[in-house]
């Protein structure tokens, strides 16, 4: 494997995980009525950044949303994304329901 291809393989899903942490921080914050100093003060909100964005990356990553990467078709793409999402999704409302 060359290098271009192993930065490129690291660095997915290192965007990726930026990027749902940041969706969930956002999340949080709207859920919070936009209240910084509620946010800062809500109840372990590392530990369930860190639960919520494994989950999601696991998801992807056992979805195949990781491989052939270069030879994906956008919509492939973008349906394997929402298949993961899903489950991820499915998964929380079960383990939150129980």
């Amino acid at each position: 494997m060359n290098g271009a291809v192993a930065f490129r393989r690291a660095l997915l899903p290192t965007l990726d995980t930026l990027g749902l942490i940041a969706a969930f921080l956002l999340a949080v914050y709207l859920r919070l009525e936009q209240s910084t100093k509620e946010v800062l003060a809500y109840d372990d909100l590392g530990l369930k950044t860190v639960i919520n964005t494994g989950m999601l990356l696991l998801c992807l990553y056992y979805g195949g949303y990781y491989e052939d990467w270069p030879t994906q078709r956008p919509l492939d793409t973008a349906f394997r994304a929402l298949q993961a999402l899903v489950a991820a999704t499915s998964e929380a409302a079960r383990s939150s329901s129980s």
